[in-house]
């Protein structure tokens, strides 16, 4: 967080390559930030030229060049109310609250057998 009405979205990760769950991951996050936090904004930056196109294009994301992003090296992006909310019914899918045995096969997170790397 920068501070409590700004947030500050770091790598997405998941734990298994080509799973394709990223920007479901990244919605998730933006979901988090703004619904539970109620933050106004979340400076983001891209990792990759994929991920440039998923998020800064995607979800039409203000340049904040001036505002310093921990990770660095590349420009701010900011995710602002407004756009999360123009966005949001397609980024964001799934049911709120989760079904009882989801949530309860959830609260203990299983490593994979084998990670590849």
């Amino acid at each position: 967080m920068v501070n409590e009405k700004v947030g500050m979205s770091y790598h997405t990760m998941t734990l298994k390559r080509g799973a394709r769950v990223g920007a479901q991951l990244f919605a998730a996050k933006m979901e988090y930030h703004f619904d539970f936090m109620n933050q106004d904004e979340v400076w983001i930056v891209a990792e990759s030229p994929n991920g440039f196109k998923r998020w800064m294009i995607e979800y039409e994301l203000e340049s904040r060049p001036q505002s310093p992003h921990e990770l660095g090296g590349v420009p701010t992006f900011v995710l602002t109310r407004a756009l999360w909310e123009k966005h949001k019914a397609n980024k964001n899918a799934g049911i709120r609250p989760a079904f009882e045995e989801v949530i309860e096969a959830n609260k203990v997170v299983h490593m994979p057998a084998k990670i590849s790397v």
